[in-house]
């Protein structure tokens, strides 16, 4: 076979479903083997929102994400999508285009279509692997390395935490004739067996135990383990934005409420031990580290040298499931068991949960922001995905609105990346799973807004709702603030509803007060293909963005 029908065989064994890009004259071989394949080809407007596409069906899936690009300009426009991955760990394969074997030979500098010489040195800092075929026979091996690299299987010492694998394949050995000798032997690896035991002994002398679940809880799918060591020490959860479907939103252990609320700084400041799972405290959530986090600290993490952040932890290296199976093991073998405390614990959970609610809605700021909120609540099935983008309403979506399942929730938390929520929503509405909301801002969705003709093409189950507030509100709200004036985020906006019929898709005007949100909403999820919701407002932003962290109570 061709080395490009290895590489859709290869897809293909790794449970792919959907690959994300735009043809271009030096991978057209590949995507002819794609069209040819049972794989869903999703063709975008831009490379960019192809990675984005991608990093959403990895997220809202569990798969891998692909995204295919060409040579040059090509493989460029992929490097914000692909960084924006990296930051968050998402499983992205990005398969890209070289010129020719020989003019790489030949060390060729000029003239030649699309070069880009040191085209891999742009992504080797922002990937956990980059890689360049030089042999038409290494294909097999080389995709097969790309995935392992990309899920975590594959590292230099021990399963490590997702993200993306790059790898460039000049593009005359596409058409080289090949055998499919798939490399699905993956190393194996001795590790140092975690101390369980200790671990279970620190949370179980604990008076006061809390849980900080995060990114890394969901992409091990440790759902169901996480839960039963929360419910074995009746412990609270707090979540991270990456850690936020790790357990359901109304699990009565769950705070469903971000770290900086002061209700949940207390909280973990009165706590005498923290389970961490999966998690980096970034400086996003912990305010830039002036959150008061308890001495005594179990981390769980695949990643050792975030371990090594924290040396007085104790520390479990390895995968957040396998660890958290065995750590809820430990704790009913020595007879830990504080069920009796879950009712005593959920209670305080729920009183803080209703607090946190009634700052938000009886400030007069944030009053908007609060009906906002229980809007989209009342409106989205329980399976319903939501993508948010860097905007304002995205924020209060990416930390307050309740999720219930797991991988429903996705947010650009890593390089905070303006343009993410309508690509990546697109990539979720692909995996054909549950209905999609994309909730964007104004200027947001300007970034990549020919990805509607995309979500058009292809019927996806996408509703898109964009609060428009004429310009970057964020960076007003911080502009005026630390300025006192405002001068580069005000912005002319189009007129959505004409572009809405440009591309086909059902538009509808609402209100944040009164029902009409809700209902559009509503209507968007039950009825399928694409819709566009524009709602006129400027919310005051949450207490998770870092202008508000020092804020009042």
């Amino acid at each position: 076979m061709r080395a490009a029908d290895a590489i859709v065989a290869a897809l293909e064994r790794a449970g792919v479903e959907v690959v994300f890009g735009i043809p271009g004259v030096h991978n057209l071989t590949l995507f002819d083997a794609l069209w040819a394949s049972p794989l869903r080809v999703v063709v975008t407007r831009h490379e960019g929102a192809a990675a984005h596409a991608a990093d959403g069906y990895a997220r809202a899936t569990g798969l891998p994400g692909v995204v295919v690009t060409t040579t040059g300009p090509g493989a460029a426009n992929a490097l914000t999508g692909i960084g924006e991955a990296w930051a968050a760990s998402s499983a992205v394969v990005h398969i890209t285009t070289q010129v020719r074997s020989a003019d790489i030979a030949a060390g060729a500098q000029r003239g030649i279509l699309h070069q880009s010489p040191g085209q891999i040195e742009g992504y080797r800092p922002l990937t956990r692997s980059a890689a360049s075929l030089g042999r038409a026979d290494q294909t097999a091996f080389e995709i097969a390395s790309a995935i392992g690299h990309a899920t975590g299987i594959w590292a230099p010492q021990g399963p490590d935490r997702p993200g993306p694998a790059y790898l460039e394949i000049p593009f005359d050995l596409l058409d080289a004739d090949v055998e499919d000798r798939y490399e699905a032997a993956f190393p194996m690896w001795a590790r140092p067996d975690p101390p369980i035991e200790e671990a279970a002994a620190a949370l179980a002398s604990a008076s006061v135990p809390v849980v900080w679940a995060g990114g890394g809880a969901v992409a091990s799918g440790a759902f169901e383990e996480l839960r039963r060591v929360a419910e074995h020490l009746a412990a609270p959860v707090v979540t991270t934005y990456m850690g936020r479907t790790a357990i359901p939103a109304d699990h009565p252990l769950t705070l469903s409420a971000p770290p900086q609320e002061p209700a949940v700084r207390r909280l973990l400041a009165g706590a005498d031990a923290l389970l961490a799972v999966g998690t980096d405290f970034g400086a996003t959530v912990t305010m830039g580290g002036a959150l008061d986090l308890p001495r005594r600290i179990v981390r769980i993490d695949v990643d050792r040298s975030e371990l090594e952040r924290t040396p007085d932890a104790v520390q479990l290296w390895g995968d957040a499931r396998a660890c958290l199976d065995r750590l809820d093991a430990e704790l009913a073998r020595t007879g830990v068991d504080r069920a009796g405390r879950i009712a005593e614990t959920a209670a305080e959970v729920q009183r803080l949960r209703e607090q946190v609610r009634r700052s938000i809605t009886k400030d007069p700021v944030t009053a908007e922001a609060a009906a906002f909120l229980e809007a989209l609540e009342s409106a989205l099935p329980r399976e319903a995905v939501v993508a948010c983008d860097m905007c304002v309403a995205g924020y209060w979506c990416g930390a307050y609105l309740p999720r219930y399942e797991p991988r429903t929730l996705l947010y650009p938390l890593g390089w905070g990346t303006l343009g993410f929520g309508l690509p990546a929503a697109v990539g979720a509405a692909a995996a054909r799973l549950a209905p999609v909301l994309a909730v964007v801002g104004d200027a947001g969705l300007g970034y990549y807004l020919g990805e509607l003709a995309t979500a058009r093409e292809h019927d996806l189950n996408l509703t898109v709702l964009c609060v428009n507030d004429r310009g970057y509100g964020m960076l007003r709200f911080d502009e005026e603030r630390r300025f006192g004036r405002t001068f580069a985020a005000d912005l002319f906006t189009p007129d959505l509803e004409s572009l809405s019929a440009a591309f086909d898709v059902p538009y509808t005007r609402a209100q944040v007060s009164g029902a009409s949100l809700a209902s559009a909403v509503a209507r968007g999820m039950e009825d399928g293909g694409v819709h566009v919701i524009e709602v006129r407002a400027a919310l005051y932003p949450p207490r998770t963005t870092s202008p508000r962290w020092n804020d009042p109570e």
